[in-house]
């Protein structure tokens, strides 16, 4: 019997804040959304590694998910832009499906990373690196 409803996890954070890395965590399958609405209806969490780097990305998965009838939380991994360079954060653990971006590349993100907020209408959980 399954506790608690399965969910959406979305991850939102500059480049190399370790989004990649910290995904597997949770990760039940694939990130093609129509797999992941049916592992959802099996009873698995799904995390989607789609940067949500803006407040309309994610109020457009919002949505999606909760069309669906799952609730959605938001993990924010909260790196600063500092570890997040290249070569002095979590980016020397790259992983398949990652991209390595040089520090004015992440400097740039973070110029346009839109921080989360609970107006947003999506639990969030701020993760420190």
């Amino acid at each position: 019997m399954i506790a608690e409803r399965s969910r959406v996890h979305l991850l939102c954070g500059l480049p190399g804040a370790g989004k990649t890395v910290y995904a597997p965590r949770w990760r039940k399958t694939g990130l093609i959304w129509d797999l992941a609405l049916q592992v959802l209806a099996l009873g698995h969490d799904v995390v989607l590694d789609w940067n949500q780097w803006s407040h309309a990305r994610r109020a457009d998965w919002r949505g999606r998910v909760q069309s669906g009838g799952y609730p959605v939380r938001l993990r924010y991994l909260a790196t600063p832009v500092e570890v997040a360079i290249p070569g002095r954060g979590l980016s020397g653990n790259r992983r398949a499906g990652s991209h390595l971006l040089d520090a004015a590349a992440v400097r740039h993100m973070d110029a346009l990373l839109e921080i989360p907020d609970p107006s947003e209408g999506i639990e969030i959980v701020r993760v420190l690196p």
